[in-house]
């Protein structure tokens, strides 16, 4: 439901938009609907992994990864934010800069983004920092694109490793807790472990009803971290899709043929998005 939502929005947007340059806006309008997925993850894996496989993933490792995922996800934002800004009024007014500013840097923190930490990161965030100073004009964002496209693509390559490796991590645990947990397993009564005073097991105990509903609850969870994950991942898709083919296609941005590669894009959100490919956008009028 929230995908189509995005994908209905972004028809919306182009059916009222009279500037030339949609397509622009169009993948801006995806790079900005990852806003909602930085923060998604309030949990880590290693949180349940402490219980069941600790020895799975370096927990260190993981938890750095979430912080460096959240930073790159708001780039990306910052990025189609400014992109979207130059699309639809070449010469930004200073209130637009003080709120893309303000809104895209600071409460964000991706300036602080380094190559080492996300490789691409330095060159992307240099061009969202000439979108909002005024240095690049709207004549000028076909170049920008073009010239950020192989960073885009690397960092959202690198994003997508870590997304897989959450994923895989909470799949280990749910293959745990199945093999734990399930109704017919006759080592049911051998999950719960009694201890002594130096934390010896000494006995094991059957599960209760209350055990059962915390690993049904358990269970639930990870089903929703993977289903959101499942989501990110394809938002990501989509917009790295469309950026691609405006950086090869860059000629024809903010031309007549501009109507072309907004047909594209949501022929290409239609293979991604359930209900999408019903959604097609109308050209906009000739002044």
């Amino acid at each position: 439901m929230k995908l189509f939502t995005v994908a209905t929005c972004l028809v919306l947007y182009v059916l009222s938009s009279c500037a030339s340059f949609e397509s622009v806006t169009a993948t801006g309008k995806l790079a900005e609907s990852l806003d909602t997925k930085a923060h998604l993850f309030d949990t880590n894996p290693c949180d349940f992994l402490v219980e069941f496989k600790p020895q799975l993933i370096d927990c260190n490792k993981s938890r750095g990864y979430d912080t460096i995922r959240k930073k790159g996800i708001k780039l990306i934002v910052a990025y189609g934010k400014a992109l979207q800004s130059i699309a639809k009024e070449s010469d930004l007014k200073p209130a637009d800069q003080i709120e893309l500013v303000i809104k895209g840097a600071n409460n964000a923190g991706w300036t602080s983004l380094t190559d080492n930490q996300l490789k691409g990161s330095k060159n992307v965030g240099a061009a969202v920092i000439d979108l909002i100073s005024k240095s690049i004009k709207q004549k000028g964002l076909s170049k920008v694109v073009r010239s950020t496209d192989p960073d885009i693509q690397t960092i959202v390559q690198q994003l997508n490793g870590i997304l897989t490796e959450r994923a895989n991590a909470y799949k280990e645990i749910q293959k745990t807790i199945d093999e734990l947990f399930y109704d017919d397993n006759p080592r049911l009564n051998l999950s719960r472990e009694v201890k002594d005073q130096s934390d010896k097991v000494i006995a094991y105990a059957e599960n209760n009803s209350l055990d059962k509903l915390l690993v049904k609850q358990l269970k639930i969870g990870i089903k929703d971290q993977l289903e959101a994950i499942d989501q990110e991942k394809k938002l990501i898709a989509a917009f790295a899709k469309s950026h691609k083919l405006l950086a090869e296609n860059f000629t024809k941005i903010g031309t007549k043929e501009d109507a072309s590669l907004v047909k594209k894009i949501f022929e290409d959100l239609g293979n991604l998005f359930d209900g999408a490919e019903k959604l097609k956008p109308v050209s906009t009028p000739e002044k």
